[in-house]
């Protein structure tokens, strides 16, 4: 399953390949950290990690957005996160996910 970051017109976080259930990522298109952070915050979908290298997102959002498009793929997003779990991934509420962003060009201040 991969996130992504769309930054036009407006930041907007996207699920896309909901069926994949091998990895988790995030990918960026080339988006700033404050941009990625406003489209978590915006969407209440989760937050930047503190390492910059990751973001926490929100369980129920995920599941939101999966069952909107194939209710049946629940089950297999249930395993994921309990894959997570067992690897330290998830939050100790259990209601976030770690992901990887995997874009690299993303900055922490375009502007610097």
């Amino acid at each position: 399953m991969i996130l992504r970051l769309r930054t036009a017109p407006a930041p907007v976080l996207l699920v896309e390949e909901p069926a994949v259930m091998s990895a988790l990522a995030l990918l960026c298109d080339g988006a700033d950290r404050a941009a990625l952070g406003l489209a978590l915050e915006r969407q209440g979908a989760g937050s930047v990690a503190d390492d910059e290298q990751h973001v926490w997102v929100r369980v129920a959002w995920v599941r939101e957005q999966v069952a909107a498009v194939d209710p049946s793929l629940l089950g297999g997003f249930d395993g994921m996160v309990a894959y997570a779990a067992k690897h330290g991934w998830v939050d100790a509420s259990g209601h976030h996910v770690r992901v990887h962003i995997a874009a690299p060009d993303i900055e922490s201040n375009p502007t610097e």
